[in-house]
């Protein structure tokens, strides 16, 4: 979708209606023209002919127009806001839809304020768009027209002289909208800012209230907040000044109509009717003039969220699908990792892995904080493809794999678990919507998490706050692993899944594991009791594999497994007592 076409796609099927809305507009811009006319009528034949039936007639016709005129205004601004509503929804609908199929690497240099400002305020502005300000400029600028043509027909050498100060109007406006482009981007850049610094205190508001620093925040918030502050006052004083200036050219026009009308009908170039139909199209120029800030603001909100509503449209996914990409059924034979090295920006996260893991077989990853699992992880599921080196799955390089069966056979629970605020039922189904009770109890058991939720009140049907607020950093742990597990996957990444749960109830996890030998797990913890049964252990210290073998080979190699395992064992006898 092209930058420049994207709202007229959305457009599209309104296409005849919008046009013809826009024509309506343009006829009830005419009828403006209509009454100034009827009155200077009216006044010459109250100084000249006193003909008392058309002097009767008029006022009626006049009201006619009003009535036609107020009906014409509400039935074209009703169906545009209608028109506005249904394009939003589209829009707000595809912009989701974008947002969902974004990859890693856009949320990792993205905030959470900016793509809420994409959602709510950039749509409101493109609906805006739609549902007023092309039909307000669309009248203003005909109205002017018409008021021009309608005073050149009286008299065009008056029309001549008013029409002087035009050159001004136009100058100036160009000056004002030149000098607003840059503040709209930098005040819609303030907003997301704000939007993230509210987002992410909503957020971590324990941290917060825990260590006590809600002054620290509130400054924080501050100097966001006066930054928009001073964004929207460089807008105004922008504004205040040009439109000081343009009002005051403006009002020139009243000035040279009393001038030099007076001069003309004193001559005998115009009527007393010509003039007060000149007076009656004042406002005709007047209001055009007037609403040219307002204008150029709104042109230039929507000319800021187009920009970023295109951008993301636009958005080029770093992982896709390939032209023609093979359907992925599970992993059947093994997992190769073949010299794959990973960078974020400059700097390595992996480098040089290599390793072969076969089917049904439990790989353990160990290592340092900060050293590169998560990433390996990261990796196996393809959310990010491998800067150096490949992956393989079957013989096959993972990148020829249709993405979202790829994914949908790949299962993987991670340390800080997201729930929704849902039911608990709701949220282990999450990835498997079809499955039966005794399927989400089933995996609940492995998981041991089915007697917690046994003994709530509402069992499985009990509501869990947001992000799973009430609920210990173990419990939601398991119930991530119990919704893991219900997607049945063929290969399974627990990446620190266990840390916050105690030994023995990790102890029952893995042994009810392990019963399902057609799967393939890899199992991330800086635990040794995590990974010690593990076919496959890796090592890894700053990205790189420093140790791979058995629980017992790397034992009597003696080197950095040997020693966090002695160190781990110690510390577990500090604590009972030995």
């Amino acid at each position: 979708m092209k930058n420049s076409k994207f709202i007229l796609n959305y457009l599209k099927p309104f296409k005849k209606k919008y046009i013809f809305l826009l024509f309506v507009v343009i006829i009830t811009s005419l009828t403006n023209m209509i009454n100034p006319f009827l009155s200077g009528r009216f006044v010459d034949e109250l100084a000249g002919n006193k003909n008392l039936s058309l002097l009767l007639t008029l006022p009626v016709i006049m009201f006619l127009v009003v009535i036609i005129k107020g009906a014409l205004n509400y039935f074209y601004q009703m169906q545009f806001e209608k028109i506005s509503q249904k394009v939003s929804l589209n829009l707000k609908s595809d912009l989701y839809k974008k947002l969902l199929d974004l990859d890693f690497y856009y949320y990792n240099t993205t905030n959470t304020g900016e793509t809420m400002t994409l959602m709510t305020n950039d749509v409101g502005t493109i609906k805006e768009c739609i549902s007023s300000m092309i039909y307000t400029i669309l009248s203003n600028l005909s109205l002017f027209a018409f008021a021009i043509i309608s005073m050149g027909i009286v008299n065009l050498p008056l029309t001549l002289l008013m029409f002087m100060i035009c050159p001004f109007i136009l100058f100036l406006t160009f000056k004002m909208n030149t000098k607003l482009a840059k503040p709209f981007f930098e005040i819609r850049d303030c907003y997301a800012k704000l939007n993230s610094v509210i987002e992410e205190n909503l957020s971590g508001n324990k941290t917060v209230r825990a260590f006590h620093r809600g002054d620290y925040e509130i400054k924080k918030f501050d100097v966001e907040n006066k930054n928009y502050k001073n964004k929207n006052l460089k807008i105004a004083f922008i504004i205040a000044k040009y439109i000081s200036l343009i009002e005051m050219f403006s009002n020139f026009l009243s000035l040279i109509l009393l001038l030099f009308g007076g001069i003309f009908v004193i001559k005998g170039h115009m009527t007393i009717g010509d003039l007060t139909i000149f007076s009656s199209l004042i406002w005709a120029l007047n209001t055009p003039i007037n609403v040219i800030p307002s204008s150029l603001n709104n042109i230039q909100r929507f000319i800021t969220s187009y920009s970023k509503i295109s951008e993301i449209l636009n958005y080029k996914c770093k992982i896709n699908n390939i032209e023609n990409p093979i359907p992925f059924s599970g992993m059947h034979e093994s997992i190769v990792f073949d010299n794959v090295s990973f960078k974020f920006g400059d700097t390595y996260l992996l480098k040089n892995i290599s390793f072969k893991a076969k089917a049904g077989e439990q790989i353990g990853i160990i290592g340092s904080t900060g050293c590169g699992k998560t990433t390996l992880a990261n990796l196996i599921c393809r959310f990010y493809d491998p800067s150096e080196g490949n992956i393989f799955i079957d013989g096959k390089n993972i990148k020829d794999f249709d993405l979202k069966l790829f994914h949908k056979s790949i299962g993987i629970s991670m340390q800080n678990p997201f729930l929704f605020s849902e039911t608990i039922k709701t949220n282990i189904c999450y990835g498997n919507p079809s499955a039966s009770d005794n399927e989400i109890e089933s995996v609940a058991k492995i998981a041991q998490i089915h007697d917690f939720i046994d003994s709530l009140p509402d069992k499985y049907e009990t509501i869990i706050g947001e992000k799973g607020v009430g609920l210990s950093g173990g419990q939601k742990q398991r119930i991530s692993l119990a919704r893991t597990l219900l997607t049945k996957p063929s290969v399974l990444i627990l990446d620190d899944t266990t840390s916050a749960i105690d030994v023995m109830t990790e102890s029952k996890i893995q042994n009810a594991l392990k019963k399902n030998e057609n799967r393939t797990t890899f199992v991330i913890s800086n635990r040794i009791s995590s990974v010690q049964n593990s076919d496959i252990i890796l090592v890894l210290s700053q990205g790189k594999i420093i140790e791979q073998g058995t629980h017992d080979e790397l034992i009597n190699n003696g080197g950095y497994y040997y020693d966090t395992y002695e160190q781990q064992m110690n510390n577990i006898l500090e604590k009972v007592g030995v």
